[in-house]
């Protein structure tokens, strides 16, 4: 049997047909499919775009391609392409915003929705593009109201038409597009929120970090500042400086926890040394020459070399340094301290209860400790001169009492002299009278009797006039010239006296002198020289004029005070004068 080939053919190709539109269907559908699976697990904006251009244009056969996403608040945007100039491409890249406003116009394109892309042909393009010459087919689409993207495609590689199942084809790709992007956009979002967050919990513990730093010194502070309060609390109430320098070291024994420590402070015009210490059985017994030996020690030891009142200094390695002392305790933490240029001091400590030397922050502590004791110190020792000036002027007055008594005892006595010198005068007036000429006989007895006069005044008054004047009887100090005068004074080992009565002293007298006259000499000497000449010092003294010699008088006096080294300078004022040294009205 025969088949006619004709209506073979005319039977077979609707089957044809529907078999290559089924096979068609079934490889727009692996498309899709292999591209889902290609975008699934990227979080790269540009690698899915990258990914879904490839697929894109090889599913359709095409040669040239572009996809741009652009933000529509930043206006920034990325490109991709294939098969283009790199030419074409890079005036593309300088030009993404122009082209959002030409194709994302509202007024162009209205039906463009987030949803649903938007297919633009080559007879539905603009008339002056900025997109390259070949592209035949742009799809729009909208992935929130931030970003959105454009999609360039060229003509296909076997020249055909684009059709409707190309259209609904590039329509599902769009929309798996656009499901990947908003899902790594997401992705990208939440991970420069998280960045964020751990940035901002970085500021934070940051923060947390200094709040604590600052609560720390804070406590820190307060505790230095109760520290000192107590401190000053302790020894604002006494005024003996012994007992201050033991009040002190038992106050920063028990701060800082330590075993053992000690303290002393030596008064250098006064060669004494006061000492305390703690924490061992053994005594603490320091001379003034041993005190100075040590005091140049401590001072090359020291972090700050120098003798400003009221400084703190640290010393380095206090254990070699108090090794001498022998006290038994292991020394961590030692400072000198300089009250003034006549007082220094010492304090030492050793390990705490801890078996540690001191941290810094307490050391800081300690140093402000010291400086505080300083000041009590310097208040108590003047508080002691005042108590001493006061005693001297308490005996100073007694004596000036006793003296007043006795010098109207004297008087008194002098009345009865006087009457008798009137009586016996009267007597001899007669008995010349009644012999008319003295004879050697009454010479004598005159003269015996002025003897009699002359030694009951003597007996009666304590103050009496000596038969010879001192200067006769006691030898003058040695001269010294102006130079050397000078030089002493300015190397502080010398003191000048100017003898002469106030109202000279007050026209002119050399600068840095001391007005002690002979008259108030027991006066000044208590109240003035004592504070400033010792064993060691040499005393000037100057002023005489043509009838009196007041220098060698005052002296004599402070030779009989015991001090060996007195000089008399040599031309007195006039010499100094001529050397060109100061003076003072």
């Amino acid at each position: 049997m025969q088949i006619d080939t004709s209506q073979w053919r005319s039977a077979s190709d609707p089957a044809q047909k529907t078999r290559g539109e089924l096979d068609r269907r079934v490889f727009f559908l692996e498309t899709l499919l292999e591209t889902s699976r290609e975008l699934d697990g990227l979080i790269q904006p540009k690698r899915i775009m990258d990914v879904f251009l490839l697929m894109t244009m090889g599913s359709l056969g095409i040669g040239t391609g572009l996809i741009l996403l652009l933000n529509t608040r930043s206006r920034q945007g990325s490109m991709l392409h294939r098969g283009i100039p790199e030419s074409e491409a890079t005036s593309l890249q300088q030009n993404l915003w122009p082209i959002y406003e030409q194709f994302y116009a509202q007024e162009a394109h209205p039906g463009l929705t987030c949803c649903v892309p938007k297919i633009l042909n080559r007879d539905s393009l603009p008339e002056h593009s900025p997109l390259p010459g070949q592209t035949e087919l742009v799809v729009l689409w909208n992935i929130s109201q931030e970003y959105c993207g454009l999609l360039g495609l060229g003509r296909k590689i076997s020249a055909q038409p684009f059709e409707e199942d190309d259209y609904s084809l590039l329509s599902n790709l769009i929309n798996i597009l656009v499901s990947a992007l908003s899902h790594a956009l997401f992705t990208q979002n939440i991970q420069q929120l998280n960045a964020e967050l751990q940035k901002q919990n970085i500021r934070l513990t940051e923060t947390l970090e200094l709040a604590q730093h600052a609560r720390d010194d804070l406590d820190r502070r307060v505790h230095h500042l109760r520290s000192l309060y107590e401190l000053t609390a302790e020894l604002s109430p006494i005024a003996e400086s012994q007992r201050l320098l033991e009040a002190f070291l038992l106050n920063i024994l028990g701060t800082f926890g330590v075993k053992g420590g000690f303290a002393l402070i030596y008064e250098r015009s006064a060669q004494t040394v006061k000492t305390v210490a703690r924490g061992t059985s053994r005594q603490l017994h320091i001379a003034a020459k041993e005190a100075d030996k040590l005091f140049y020690r401590c001072l090359a030891a020291a972090a700050k070399r120098t003798m400003e009142p009221l400084t703190v200094s640290r010393l380095q390695d206090p254990q070699a340094l108090f090794g001498e002392l022998d006290l038994g305790i292991n020394m961590q933490t030692a400072a000198m301290l300089v009250v003034d240029q006549s007082a220094l001091g010492l304090v030492g400590l050793g390990p705490t209860l801890a078996g540690l030397p001191l941290a810094d922050e307490e050391e800081q502590l300690f140093f402000a400790q010291a400086a505080n004791f300083m000041i009590f110190f310097r208040n108590v020792r003047a508080f002691e001169t005042i108590q001493c000036l006061n005693e001297d002027l308490l005996q100073a007055n007694r004596e000036l009492k006793q003296t007043i008594a006795d010098l109207t005892e004297a008087r008194h006595t002098i009345k009865v002299l006087e009457r008798a010198k009137t009586a016996l005068k009267g007597v001899l007036q007669r008995q010349a009278d009644r012999i008319g000429r003295a004879s050697v006989l009454d010479v004598s007895l005159i003269l015996l009797a002025a003897l009699i006069l002359a030694c009951t005044f003597n007996y009666a008054n304590p103050h009496g006039i000596s038969v010879l004047p001192q200067a006769i009887v006691q030898e003058p100090p040695a001269e010294i010239d102006a130079v050397t005068a000078r030089a002493l004074q300015q190397a502080g080992q010398a003191v000048i006296v100017d003898a002469r009565p106030p109202e000279f002293y007050r026209q002119k007298h050399i600068a840095d002198s001391v007005n002690v006259p002979a008259a108030l000499f027991e006066i000044i000497y208590k109240m003035k020289l004592t504070r400033l000449v010792n064993a060691e010092t040499v005393v000037i003294v100057y002023g005489r004029n043509i009838s009196r010699r007041y220098d060698e008088h005052v002296g004599q006096l402070l030779m009989a005070r015991e001090h060996d080294k007195v000089r008399i300078l040599s031309g007195g004022l006039r010499a100094w004068q001529q050397q060109g040294y100061p003076v003072r009205p």
